[in-house]
C-alpha cells in the first residue's frame, strides 16, 4: 500500500489530513504528537505534519518490528 499520490511530499498537513491518510482518529494523531511518537512541526499553538516525514515514519515502523508500539492497556492518562 502506497501513501503517495499527486500531493507535494513537502506539503504541511493538518492532523485531520494525517488521520485520513493513515485511517486513524484525529485524537490519535494529536496524542502521538504530544508523546513525540509521530513527526510533528509545531508552529506556536498549531501542529502540522510534513507528508514526506509521515511517509518515512510509516515505512520505518513497517520495516522494523521493534519500533512498533506496544498495545495500550487500560485508559490513557491525562
Amino acid at each position: 500500500m502506497s501513501l503517495r499520490d499527486d500531493v507535494d511530499p513537502d506539503a504541511l498537513m493538518t492532523a485531520e489530513d494525517v488521520a485520513k491518510l493513515l485511517g486513524v482518529n484525529v485524537a490519535w494523531v494529536y496524542a502521538q504528537s504530544r508523546r513525540r511518537r509521530i513527526p510533528t512541526v509545531t508552529l506556536g499553538r498549531y501542529r502540522r505534519y510534513r507528508r514526506s516525514a509521515i511517509e518515512r515514519w510509516v515505512e520505518e515502523i513497517e520495516d522494523d518490528p521493534s519500533t512498533r508500539e506496544r498495545p495500550i492497556v487500560g485508559r490513557a492518562r491525562r
